[in-house]
């Protein structure tokens, strides 16, 4: 099944300054100063006919599809893929952005942060391998040398957007629960969530639950997020130098447990948002069918679409396709139709211009 994105309606690409939780933080810079966000994929539960169910298990239990997203430090996203099926491997899910036309896009000069599944590529900065890189690892060993300190600062700034997708499936307990539409609807839903979720961030960045998930991503972690290294600014100060060089090789190289106890008022909240999954879901089902209307013109499928009308002549389909390619708004009404419908568009078009 073709994966798809909705990048007109989320956050556009990030500017050429550096960002503040960047540039005000030694730590950071200059070391990441051309860094806009962070990229990683997640898997959101799916249902799909029982015959392709396998290409749709992954690492993950039961069948889901793996969803591509970049963020940016502000925790909105700027670029989602989704519709992929759960047993594609995260690596096979970049180039397939990177390679569409109107796929992810990388100012000149700029990177995104990735694991190390992702490599190292134009764009992309993973970290070393071999080499520690989780927040734990250096709880009780503080970094030894320039790999593990720029591992040690990468993996901090990457849990951006471990963050977001923390947020985006809290706020939206649908992602979570058994989809009951058609697949492309499913993955129109991860798309209107996450534009909900920018909608969101820019209305309310002080929301409470942006504050609750920073811990809640990697529960393991919170206890290391604000924690003090011993020697973290000294060694800074050694390996400045140093340090600053491993960032530019790596570029050019090609380049526990939740908190066990709950307050009677977020049980009710929660028993709330339960009872009313239903109007949510309906609601984001609409919100996603209305993106799709607005959203550009699949010219593959319109193509097809038009092309399999039968009753008229190929050179007058493929004469009405060209005018469905440059009037969007005539073409999407032609694939909203139901079949009998757009026969009669098409009836209506030939009478008028052949």
């Amino acid at each position: 099944m073709p994966a798809v994105i909705l990048e007109n309606f989320l956050a556009g690409l990030p500017g050429n300054e550096t960002h503040p939780d960047i540039r005000n933080n030694r730590r950071f810079y200059p070391y990441f100063k051309d860094c806009i966000g962070a990229i990683d994929g997640t898997h959101i539960r799916a249902s799909v006919p029982i015959e392709i169910q396998g290409r749709f298990r992954g690492r993950k239990d039961g069948t889901t599809q793996n969803v591509l997203a970049a963020i940016t430090f502000d925790l909105k996203f700027c670029y989602v893929l989704a519709g992929w099926e759960g047993s594609a491997h995260d690596s096979r899910v970049l180039d397939d952005a990177l390679h569409r036309s109107r796929g992810l896009k990388i100012p000149e000069g700029k990177y995104y942060l990735g694991d190390a599944g992702y490599g190292n590529k134009t764009g992309i900065l993973s970290p070393y391998r071999k080499v520690r890189y989780h927040l734990q690892e250096f709880s009780d060993h503080p970094p030894e040398n320039a790999q593990e300190l720029f591992n040690l600062r990468h993996s901090s700034l990457r849990t951006t957007i471990e963050r977001g997708f923390g947020v985006l499936k809290k706020r939206f307990r649908v992602l979570g629960a058994e989809p009951f539409w058609s697949f492309e609807t499913q993955v129109e839903v991860v798309l209107a969530c996450c534009v909900l979720h920018n909608h969101i961030v820019g209305v309310d960045p002080d929301d409470p639950i942006m504050g609750d998930t920073t811990s809640e991503a990697h529960p393991t972690h919170a206890q290391y997020l604000n924690k003090k290294i011993e020697f973290y600014d000294q060694m800074a100060i050694v390996v400045d130098g140093e340090s600053d060089s491993a960032v530019k090789e790596n570029i050019t190289d090609s380049s526990s447990s939740h908190s066990k106890g709950r307050s009677h008022r977020k049980r009710s909240r929660d028993a709330k948002e339960e009872s009313n999954y239903s109007e949510v879901a309906a609601q984001l089902k609409e919100i996603a069918i209305a993106f799709k209307n607005q959203g550009p013109v699949d010219a593959n499928e319109l193509y097809e679409t038009v092309m399999s009308t039968e009753g008229f002549a190929e050179e007058m389909l493929a004469s009405t396709f060209d005018y469905m390619i440059q009037e969007e708004k005539v073409g999407r009404a032609f694939m909203a139709k139901a079949p009998k419908l757009r026969k009669l568009l098409l009836e209506n078009y030939f009478s008028k211009n052949m």
